[in-house]
């Protein structure tokens, strides 16, 4: 899922004033879950942890990644 989130930032991220990067789509749980190909469960699982480590936010019915360092750490594990 980390991957998908970057790379959707990536394409059609814009900057927030607090220098997050707003994923500029409405995307649904089932879509998060489709495009990743997980059930919708386990999306908001990983996305509830995303959320509660402070790398990501919902806001406005976005994503914004608060932390994009970190969340590329987690995509590309040592």
């Amino acid at each position: 899922m980390t991957p998908l989130l970057l790379k959707l930032a990536e394409k059609t991220g814009s900057k927030t004033v607090d220098g997050g990067m707003r994923i500029n789509m409405r995307l649904t749980k089932q879509d998060i879950a489709d495009m990743v190909g997980s059930t919708v469960e386990t999306s908001i699982r990983v996305m509830s942890r995303f959320e509660k480590a402070g790398l990501i936010k919902k806001m406005d019915c976005n994503i914004v990644i608060i932390n994009k360092k970190e969340l590329s750490a987690i995509a590309r594990p040592a």
